[in-house]
C-alpha cells in the first residue's frame, strides 16, 4: 500500500506543502525584515541612550556649576551687604561730621556777618560825623556863618568889600558894586545888590530883592518881589510871593515860581519851568527850555523858542517864534511867521497872521479869525 495514496493525491499534497513552504519563507523574510528594523531601532535607542546619558552627565555638571555659582553669588551678596553697610556707616559718619562742620561754619559766618554789620554801622556813624564836619568846614569856608547880625538896623556894605560870612537883619540890606558875600543874606525887608556883586549863599527877604547888572546869587532866592537887572545870573532857583521883573540877558537855571506877574526882557535864557500866579511876558529872542504855566495872560516876543504854554488868560506869540503847543482858556493870537508844532486848544477867538505854520490838532468851540 502506498504511503500517500495515489499519484494525484500526492501531487496535491506536495503542492500544499510547497505553498506552505513559500508562506513560511515569506513570513521568514518578513521576520528578517522586522528583525532588521528592530536592530536599527535598537541601534537608535543605543544612540539615544548614549545621548541621554551624556545630557544627564552634562546636566549634573551644570547643576554642580550652578550650585557653585549660587554659593559664590551668596558669598558675593553677603560681601556686598557688608560693603554697603560699611559705606552707609562711613556716609553717616561723614554726614554727621559735615553737619558739625557746617554748623560751625554757619556759626562762624553769622559771627562774621554780625561783625561786618557792626563795622558798617560804625563806618556809617563815622561817615555821618565826617559829613557834618565837612559841611561845617564848607560853611566856614563859604562864609555861611553869620558874621553880622544887625538885628533891627539896616546893613550897608561898601563897594568892593568881601564879607567872609552871612548877613542878617530884620530891616534892609544894601550892598554896593563889585562886592562879595560868602554866606547867606537874610532880611526882614529889602535887599539891594550892586552891579557885579556876588552872593555865594542864598538870599531871603520879605520885601523886594533888587539885583544890579551882572549880579549873581548862587543859591536859592526867596523874596516878596524881585527886580533883576541886565545880565544877572540865578543858577539855582527863584521863588517870590509877588512879581518878578527882569532886564535883558537874564539867565535862570533852577526852579522859577512867582506868586504874581513875570516880566523878562529880551534874550532871556530860562532852563526850567516858569510858574506864575499872574501874567507872563517874555522879551524878544528869548529861550524858554521848559513849560510856561500862568494863571493870567502869556505874551512871548519875536524870535523866541518855547515848549508848552498853559494859560488861564489869553496867549500872544510874537513874530517868527516857535512854540510846541498852546493851551488857553481865552483867545490866542499868532503873529506873522509863528510855528506851532503840536497844536492848540483854546476858548474864545484865534487870530492867525501871515506865513504861520500850524501842525497838530486845533481844538476850539468858536470859529477862527484870520488877520
Amino acid at each position: 500500500m502506498a504511503l500517500f495514496g495515489g499519484s494525484s493525491e500526492k501531487d496535491e499534497k506536495i503542492n500544499i506543502l510547497t505553498q506552505n513552504l513559500e508562506e513560511i519563507e515569506k513570513e521568514n523574510r518578513a521576520l528578517k525584515m522586522q528583525l532588521k528594523v528592530y536592530e536599527e531601532e535598537y541601534e537608535n535607542i543605543e544612540i539615544i541612550k548614549e545621548k541621554f546619558e551624556k545630557i544627564t552627565r552634562e546636566n549634573q555638571d551644570f547643576m554642580e556649576k550652578l550650585k557653585e555659582a549660587e554659593n559664590k553669588y551668596k558669598e558675593v551678596e553677603e560681601r556686598t551687604h557688608d560693603i554697603i553697610k560699611e559705606i552707609s556707616e562711613e556716609r553717616d559718619k561723614y554726614k554727621n561730621e559735615l553737619n558739625n562742620e557746617r554748623s560751625k561754619e554757619i556759626i562762624e559766618l553769622r559771627q562774621k556777618e554780625e561783625l561786618i554789620e557792626d563795622v558798617q554801622r560804625e563806618l556809617e556813624r563815622i561817615k555821618s560825623i565826617n559829613e557834618e564836619l565837612n559841611r561845617q568846614m564848607e560853611e566856614a569856608e563859604k562864609g555861611k556863618v553869620i558874621v553880622l547880625d544887625a538885628f533891627e538896623k539896616d546893613i550897608e556894605i561898601s563897594e568892593g568889600v568881601i564879607v567872609k560870612g552871612g548877613l542878617k537883619t530884620k530891616e534892609n540890606v544894601k550892598i554896593e558894586n563889585d562886592a562879595l558875600v560868602k554866606g547867606d543874606i537874610i532880611a526882614g525887608r529889602n535887599v539891594t545888590l550892586g552891579d557885579r556883586t556876588t552872593v555865594q549863599g542864598a538870599v531871603k527877604c520879605d520885601g523886594t530883592l533888587i539885583m544890579g547888572e551882572e549880579a549873581e546869587i548862587r543859591e536859592e532866592i526867596y523874596a516878596g518881589n524881585a527886580f533883576i537887572s541886565n545880565g544877572s545870573v540865578i543858577p539855582v532857583s527863584i521863588k517870590t510871593t509877588r512879581d518878578v521883573k527882569g532886564g535883558e540877558r537874564i539867565k535862570i537855571s533852577g526852579e522859577f515860581f512867582a506868586g504874581g506877574d513875570v516880566f523878562l526882557g529880551p534874550e532871556a535864557v530860562i532852563k526850567t519851568k516858569i510858574e506864575a500866579g499872574g501874567n507872563v511876558t517874555i522879551g524878544d529872542n528869548s529861550k524858554i527850555m521848559k513849560d510856561i504855566v500862568s494863571d493870567g495872560d502869556v505874551i512871548i516876543g519875536a524870535n523866541c523858542d518855547a515848549k508848552v504854554i498853559t494859560a488861564k488868560g489869553s496867549v500872544t506869540i510874537g513874530h517868527n517864534s516857535k512854540v510846541n503847543k498852546i493851551f488857553s482858556d481865552k483867545s490866542v493870537q499868532l503873529l506873522d511867521g509863528v510855528h506851532i508844532s503840536e497844536g492848540i486848544e483854546y476858548r474864545g477867538t484865534i487870530k492867525i497872521g501871515g506865513d504861520v505854520t500850524l501842525e497838530g490838532t486845533i481844538r476850539t468851540k468858536d470859529k477862527g479869525e484870520l488877520i
